[in-house]
């Protein structure tokens, strides 16, 4: 396995997750002037194209690193 990967072979994510994140682009924006070329209501017709073409609705969700990281921030549902 690579350096920097988790055990998926992915790279790390960020903080914790080796997928999904979400992060603001205001930063870049404000500083870098930085415009975005896709809104997410234009690309939310391809994205659902893609996840159902994958199969993903079909399969159940893993939250278990969403546990380990409430865990230990001593979150408990």
């Amino acid at each position: 396995m690579m350096a920097g990967t988790g055990k998926s072979g992915k790279a790390e994510g960020f903080p914790f997750r080796t997928i999904h994140f979400c992060a603001s682009s205001d930063k870049a924006k404000r500083e870098l002037g930085w415009k975005p070329k896709h809104t997410f209501l234009e690309d939310v017709p391809a994205l659902v194209r893609n996840y159902t073409a994958a199969g993903r609705q079909h399969k159940d969700v893993d939250f278990s690193v969403d546990d380990k990281i409430l865990s230990a921030m001593r979150v408990y549902a």
